[in-house]
């Protein structure tokens, strides 16, 4: 059974390279970093959660949904850029 987040990881990465999905992880507090780099695909890589700033998180998300779903398909969109309540962890 541990085995098989790695073939859901392997297919979700699969798709995404086929461009019949998009995704982005975020880890929070205690997260294991290592297995979500494991997860993510080399365009996305995951992002760590800025302390508990869920509502910024959220709106920021919001907010890039709704440019996803209100573009034509097959068009090229702008995603905007993460905000503070999220950052990058190395």
């Amino acid at each position: 059974m541990d085995k098989e987040w790695q073939k859901s990881a392997q297919r979700a990465k699969e798709a995404a390279k086929a461009n019949k999905l998009n995704f982005f992880l975020v880890g929070v507090q205690g997260v294991d970093m290592i297995n979500l780099r494991e997860i993510a695909s080399p365009q996305t890589q995951p992002k760590s959660l800025n302390g508990l700033k869920f509502p910024e998180f959220f709106h920021w998300l919001a907010e890039n949904l709704n440019t996803v779903s209100n573009s034509k398909p097959g068009a090229t969109i702008s995603i905007l850029p993460i905000t503070e309540s999220a950052k990058d962890k190395d």
